[in-house]
């Protein structure tokens, strides 16, 4: 039923994934606070597709599961230590549907379960999770390049996978906020965003504020070009010209100049 649920909504039919999510929460026991919270997270991301789709939630149904995810919150605290993990990064997720039910974008809830679920080496939660904090992020006009970056890695997992209508659904994100999902892409012929004005990182590119942002870490250049799948001499020669355009000699500097504007 979770994954009837979850090809309804890929499909557009969230009436059907709502009616999958209910029964599946009726045929499950009280105390499998797993599937509960699979459930639930499933049937709020139901909510959240239809609303943004622009069609009619179902508050009965948003009552229930708001019941449900208090039930599992609850009862988190008999659970085993593992157990408990997994349960939490649910609960962020529900938490994080809530926010999209409600037509608040708030990219922190996101950001929480991204994390939660990379601790559990989940890849496809952790690349919705950022698939989802790209998109509030991008919508608050906020944190443009951490939503850049976010949205790279979720796509990049999308297609390691083979997870095919996933990774439609971020090229529909990407296109629609103007975002390459790599650089030198055919995937959509963009133009860079004009800089806000003030903006000291208006003059870098978008893969060379992905470099500083590694840099801010304290990570490596060969750290950098493992994460961004590029060399390491490659690195090398963005912070050259990082370094150059935000005249800074050192690493030092420049990660505090990305601290300060980030």
């Amino acid at each position: 039923l979770t994954l009837r649920a979850g090809l309804a909504m890929w499909q557009g039919r969230h009436a059907a994934a709502r009616a999958a999510v209910q029964r599946g929460l009726t045929e499950t026991r009280s105390d499998d606070l797993v599937l509960l919270g699979v459930l639930a997270w499933h049937g709020l991301r139901a909510e959240a597709e239809a609303h943004a789709a622009g069609e009619a939630v179902d508050p009965g149904a948003i009552r229930r599961l708001r019941t449900v995810v208090d039930r599992v919150a609850q009862g988190i605290g008999n659970a085993a230590v593992p157990v408990r993990a997994v349960i939490d990064g649910y609960l962020d997720l529900c938490a994080a549907e809530i926010s999209r039910v409600e037509g608040r974008p708030d990219p922190a809830p996101w950001s929480r379960a991204a994390v939660a679920w990379d601790r559990r080496s989940q890849p496809y939660p952790a690349a919705y999770a950022r698939l989802r904090l790209a998109e509030a992020s991008l919508q608050r006009k906020a944190r443009r390049v951490t939503a850049v970056t976010a949205l790279r890695e979720a796509y990049r997992t999308a297609t390691g996978m083979g997870a095919r209508p996933f990774a439609a659904e971020i090229r529909q994100v990407a296109k629609k906020f103007r975002v390459a999902l790599v650089d030198d892409a055919d995937t959509m012929a963009l133009s860079p965003p004009e800089p806000a004005p003030g903006d000291e990182l208006g003059g870098l590119t978008i893969r060379e504020r992905e470099v500083l942002a590694a840099v801010a870490e304290g990570l490596t250049n060969r750290e950098i070009g493992e994460r961004l799948f590029i060399s390491e001499r490659t690195v090398g020669v963005h912070v050259g010209h990082i370094f150059d355009k935000l005249q800074v000699r050192t690493r030092v500097p420049a990660s505090r100049v990305y601290l300060t504007a980030a």
